[in-house]
């Protein structure tokens, strides 16, 4: 499947009532085809990075200029930003996302080793006047070329690594950030045009460094292009297009649901590679489901489907065949359900 022209927003509102989906036009999702202005999204500091449009079905951000550092997105009077709003939990992925040449956006910069010149995704708190922020881009780091960048900033600090020389030869990425129910965020890359996605976990743990900033339910993800001062300039940011998943609605604590006969309990071990077991126990001979879901609410897996007895039981899930990522395990007993998260780690 042509991944430049699969961009999607799906909103899973009956998880509870047998995970119905419904798959629905939105905005937030991109994949530039019409060139022009960009639209769609809330822009911050305009004048930071004035030239920015969608050009040949493209994400162009043009950067010529960086005098006294604009461009990198700090809060509301520092650098330039364009995004989204969303609502955790969600998933953000840019596609073919990094630096390019005036010339052509698909042929990296020659790395020189003195320019720190990106393109890719932040995450910002809600409040865009608090320098409160995650980032993850693409490109050239000083004496680090062709890598990828991450960086928490909380309360104006920040914390930096990257995750190796050359390990996106072409200056681009695909960029995944899965935002948890709990407020926090995994960050996932792979190498662009694969003909099924491969995820790589951020520096084998998906966290950036540092101490993450406390998000509130929502946050501004989006893309960004930025350079640290003049060396490199000019060059520009690409992206081939954005998919957003988000408004996933789960129930993680039964709230919904009193006098349980049954009790799920978390997956052990979590995170796994690639097995792990699923325990339950229940009051009474019941008619189960126990089925395993991805982010975008689909079955990867049904592992019971008929009735139990009384007490506990047991499942091995052997997850060999998926990619690294979140996925959801289900239990449905006489029409009530329990879910849990469970992070697979390759």
């Amino acid at each position: 499947m042509n991944r430049k022209h699969l961009f999607f927003f799906v909103l899973l509102t009956g998880f509870l009532a047998g995970m119905t989906s419904f798959l629905v036009d939105s905005e937030l999702s991109d994949d530039f085809e019409i060139d022009g202005e960009l639209t769609g999204f809330k822009t911050n500091n305009e004048s930071a990075l004035p030239d920015v449009a969608k050009v040949d079905g493209r994400y162009r951000a043009n950067l010529t200029d960086n005098a006294n550092n604009v461009t990198l997105h700090f809060n509301e009077n520092q650098g330039w930003l364009d995004a989204k709003l969303l609502t955790f939990p969600f998933e953000f992925i840019a596609r073919n996302i990094g630096i390019g040449t005036q010339e052509n956006s698909q042929t990296a910069p020659a790395h020189q080793g003195n320019e720190y010149i990106f393109s890719g995704v932040q995450v910002h708190a809600l409040d865009l006047s608090q320098p409160n922020s995650s980032h993850v881009v693409v490109g050239h780091r000083g004496g680090t070329g062709f890598t990828i960048e991450g960086k928490n900033t909380l309360n104006g600090s920040s914390s930096v690594n990257d995750a190796g020389a050359n390990i996106v030869p072409d200056g681009k990425a695909d960029i995944r950030i899965v935002g948890e129910t709990d407020n926090t965020i995994t960050v996932y890359w792979q190498l662009p045009d694969q003909q099924q996605d491969n995820w790589t976990l951020y520096n084998d743990t998906g966290q950036l460094p540092g101490t993450a900033p406390t998000y509130s339910d929502s946050v501004y993800v989006g893309l960004i292009t930025y350079a640290f001062e003049l060396n490199g300039v000019p060059f520009v940011g690409t992206c081939d297009g954005i998919e957003v998943t988000s408004n996933i609605s789960v129930s993680l604590d039964e709230e919904q649901y009193h006098d349980l006969n049954f009790e799920l309990k978390q997956n052990y071990p979590n995170p796994f590679n690639p097995t792990t077991t699923i325990r339950f126990t229940l009051e009474n001979a019941s008619s189960v489901v126990l089925e395993v879901f991805d982010l975008k609410g689909q079955i990867v897996a049904v592992l019971e489907n008929k009735t139990l007895t009384s007490g506990s039981h047991e499942y091995v899930f052997d997850a060999g065949f998926l990619s690294s990522g979140t996925y959801y395990y289900s239990l449905k007993v006489d029409g009530k359900q329990s879910v849990k998260k469970m992070l697979l780690v390759k």
